[in-house]
Formats: structure tokens, C-alpha cells, sequence
């Protein structure tokens, strides 16, 4: 039987392995802030059409500053096709104002 060094006390522990630079968030300098609510089930309460929209966003955006965006989109335009519009702009202008997409 050959030892498994996955299994050693002495192996190094998830712990001891430092997160790679950025996660998911790839080359932005925005600054990150910590959230304290659970990102995948605020993901999940979230409009189907505003699902879509973040799945296929360019950078990763919060649940919940695509729900304040939204809602204030459909409460000004009154049409999810316009809302999202409002979104893709609320995009563009982010991704201008972040110099490491450049």
C-alpha cells in the first residue's frame, strides 16, 4: 500500500495556500468591499431577466447593487428591455472609470 501524502498530518492544509490575486475578479484596481450576506442565494432571489443580465456581464457585479440598479431602472423606465439597457450603461461606465481593463 503506498502512502498518500494527501493524507499526512504533515501535508499542507487549504489553509496554508494563499487565495490567488483577484479570484474571480480578474485585472481590476476597484476597490473590493466584503459582503456579509450569501452572494449565491442573493444571486438566486434575483429577477430571472437580471439573472441573465449578470451571467452575461462583463465583470462580476453584487446581487445586490444589480438589485438597486434594477429597480430603480424599472421604476424610471417601466420595461425590463430599457432597465437592461440602463444596466449595460451603468457597464460601460464602470469598466471606463477601471483603469486595469485598459
Amino acid at each position: 500500500m503506498r502512502h498518500d501524502p494527501r493524507f499526512s498530518r504533515f501535508a499542507p492544509s487549504r489553509q496554508d495556500h494563499a487565495p490567488q490575486a483577484g479570484g474571480n475578479l480578474g485585472a481590476t484596481r476597484l476597490k473590493r468591499r466584503s459582503r456579509a450576506e450569501d452572494p449565491m442565494r442573493a444571486y438566486d432571489a434575483l429577477p430571472a431577466e437580471l439573472r441573465d443580465w449578470v451571467a452575461h456581464a462583463a465583470r462580476p457585479w453584487s446581487p445586490r447593487s444589480c438589485l438597486r440598479l434594477w429597480r430603480r431602472a424599472m421604476a424610471e423606465e417601466g420595461c425590463p428591455k430599457r432597465a437592461r439597457a440602463r444596466l449595460d450603461r451603468a457597464e460601460a461606465a464602470m469598466l471606463a472609470r477601471d483603469p486595469g481593463m485598459a
